[in-house]
């Protein structure tokens, strides 16, 4: 295999694992709508995380779900209090994000290239 067709297929690659990956903002439709306050929330909107999601918190390998609540809060701009509210259903699929964001800040740095 040539250099240029070693490249191409590294670019290929590349531009796969890209496009694998989910774009933001995600959007959790409830299965189960809720009332808070005034609102009746039927989605959540959730941005990519960033480093302040995850202020105040210790970094280890576990979280409390109090932790995780905020987090999720954070991401989407509503508050612990109507995320409390979330069917289980619903609610799964919110601390996924949630968790996955949090995971990610804990092997940050360790598998990019330098």
């Amino acid at each position: 295999m040539s250099n240029q067709e070693a490249q191409r297929a590294i670019d290929e690659a590349a531009a796969e694992a890209k496009a694998a990956e989910p774009a933001w903002p995600r959007v959790v439709v409830l299965a189960h709508p809720i009332d808070f306050g005034s609102q009746h929330i039927t989605q959540l909107e959730f941005r990519r995380g960033k480093l302040g999601d995850i202020k105040g918190m210790k970094l280890s390998g576990e979280l409390p779900a109090d932790n995780l609540s905020l987090i999720a809060s954070r991401m989407c701009g509503q508050p612990v209090a109507a995320l409390a509210l979330l069917d289980v259903d619903d609610a799964g699929e919110v601390m996924a994000l949630a968790m996955d964001f949090y995971q990610r800040c804990l092997t940050a740095g360790k598998t990019r290239s330098r």
